[in-house]
């Protein structure tokens, strides 16, 4: 995979709370989807339970960027760092908190996904 969560900082607090991407490598963000969903174990999780998802709008990012998605409302910026590397700012509009002990994030890749038939 190109992306990887790297952590969920300020579980709790709204204004700040976020999940943290790393990008591993150069890949369109859109292709990508952070589900929560509710721990049913120590390292398992309640498959039939996902209370929200965030699919990233279509958005080349290269390796060694890095993308924030809020819980809160905002507006989608970028900010390039002295590095080169861009961080790019995304908000899931949520209207609470969402992280919390009993919940965790988990990021899919959704390339090979097909739409079902009707």
């Amino acid at each position: 995979m190109s992306v990887r969560i790297s952590s969920i900082a300020n579980a709790g607090e709204f204004d700040r709370e976020r999940v943290v991407l790393q990008i591993e490598e150069d890949c369109d963000l859109g292709k990508y989807v952070v589900f929560c969903v509710r721990r049913s174990g120590p390292n398992a999780v309640d498959s039939g339970n996902v209370p929200a998802a965030y699919w990233f709008a279509d958005k080349p990012v290269k390796k060694g960027d890095v993308a924030v998605l809020y819980s809160k409302a905002g507006k989608r910026s970028e900010k390039v760092s002295e590095s080169g590397h861009t961080s790019h700012f995304f908000y899931w509009g949520r209207p609470e908190s969402i992280w919390t002990a009993e919940k965790r994030a988990v990021l899919i890749d959704t390339r090979s996904y097909k739409f079902a038939a009707q």
